[in-house]
């Protein structure tokens, strides 16, 4: 059977940069795919320009929110919770793929036994680290971006993994889902190839204040029960590093 992947996508207020993304999906050289848009009660022409698209083609459904979740993880959920395909991939709505993406990310999970697959964005000032990505390079900096990442959809069903609604989670949601499957010891590895154009402007959730981003990566590590069990020493030292850096940073 042919593998399906399905692509997920969360907007909201994106007119500027929705028919880019939607664009760069529909241009991946691996056809056999599904696109699902979750939007967050957008006010400007996001949905009218998604409809626009959904009448050319149909392998694209669109979700809109009951009422707006203030970020993209609940979109992301629903994503999870409607795809159909074996393999998963997130694109947030500012940012853009390379037309091989979706086929030289499949090759590493199909033949490398990796449930996980990221990949080097185009950006020279994003930090990167490529080839197989441990919870000791996780926790120490986060080395994927959500947009670059392709998952094995079965194996984020099966744990029931989910990206973490809450506010005091908004804008590390990612961090704490990626860092959730590698204490579950699915394997990922860093593609070194450059598929991805990553964003960062003031729509972006990324976009807010650093310490208060710091503070809340903080946060994630703290609740992380299984974190601190599996690796008490480096939780310790890694969390004492974040509190020292976040207070040198408020002087």
């Amino acid at each position: 059977m042919k593998e399906k992947v399905s692509v997920v996508i969360t907007s909201y207020n994106s007119d500027k940069f929705i028919e880019r993304s939607l664009n760069s999906v529909l241009n991946q050289t691996f056809k056999c795919y599904e696109l699902i848009i979750v939007d967050d009660c957008s006010i400007d022409s996001t949905v009218l320009i998604i409809k626009k698209y959904q009448k050319k083609y149909s392998n694209i459904r669109l979700f809109i929110n009951k009422v707006n979740k203030g970020g993209p993880a609940h979109g992301r959920n629903v994503g999870i919770k409607k795809s159909a395909g074996n393999y998963i991939a997130f694109l947030d709505a500012d940012d853009f793929w390379y037309p091989k993406k979706i086929e030289k990310q499949i090759l590493i999970l199909k033949n490398k036994n990796y449930s996980i697959c990221g990949c080097r964005p185009i950006n020279k000032n994003l930090k990167f680290k490529k080839g197989t990505i441990t919870l000791n390079n996780l926790i120490i900096r986060n080395r994927l971006y959500l947009s670059s990442t392709f998952y094995d959809l079965d194996e984020i069903k099966k744990n029931k993994l989910t990206f973490n609604e809450s506010n005091s989670y908004h804008g590390v949601e990612d961090y704490d889902f990626i860092i959730r499957c590698s204490l579950l010891d699915m394997k990922i590895y860093n593609l070194d190839d450059k598929l991805i154009s990553y964003s960062e402007n003031e729509y972006s959730l990324s976009h807010i204040d650093y310490n208060l981003n710091e503070r809340r990566r903080l946060n994630v590590l703290k609740n992380l029960k299984s974190f601190k069990i599996k690796n008490k020493i480096l939780s310790l030292i890694v969390i004492f590093f974040y509190s020292v850096k976040i207070k040198l940073n408020e002087i």
